[in-house]
Parts: C-alpha cells; sequence; structure tokens
C-alpha cells in the first residue's frame, strides 16, 4: 500500500501458511521484511501505514533487506 513516494510503502504477499509483510519508510536502510505475519496482522500493519501510524513495527520480528 503506497501512501506517499514511491520509496515509502507497505505490502503483504502469501508465502506459505503465513504472510511475507514489507516495509519500506524512505531510504534502502529502513527496507524491512516480517515472515509468517497473519492475515489479521497485515490487516492492521497496513491499516496503520495508510494512517501514517506506525504501532505495527514493534509487534513483529523485522528482518532489514539489502540489496
Amino acid at each position: 500500500m503506497n501512501s506517499g513516494p514511491p520509496d515509502l510503502y507497505a505490502q503483504a504477499i502469501k508465502a506459505g501458511d503465513g504472510y511475507l509483510l514489507e516495509y519500506r519508510d524512505g531510504s534502502q536502510d529502513r527496507h524491512y521484511q516480517s515472515s509468517g505475519v497473519a492475515i489479521d496482522e497485515v490487516a492492521t500493519a497496513l491499516e496503520q501505514w495508510y494512517l501514517g501510524r506506525r504501532e505495527f513495527i514493534g509487534d513483529h520480528e523485522w528482518t532489514r533487506i539489502e540489496t
């Protein structure tokens, strides 16, 4: 869900029994993903992202995406 410039987004994709949740909050060094996320947690995260809130970040373990 994009709520601003192209380097600001959150998205999710079905992966195994859960979802892979990803967000990029500006630059490449603020690009993270979390796996095994339940659908209700994805919905909460995307809603918060859309509203400009980031509480969901504290609810998951994140791995920084390095490219």
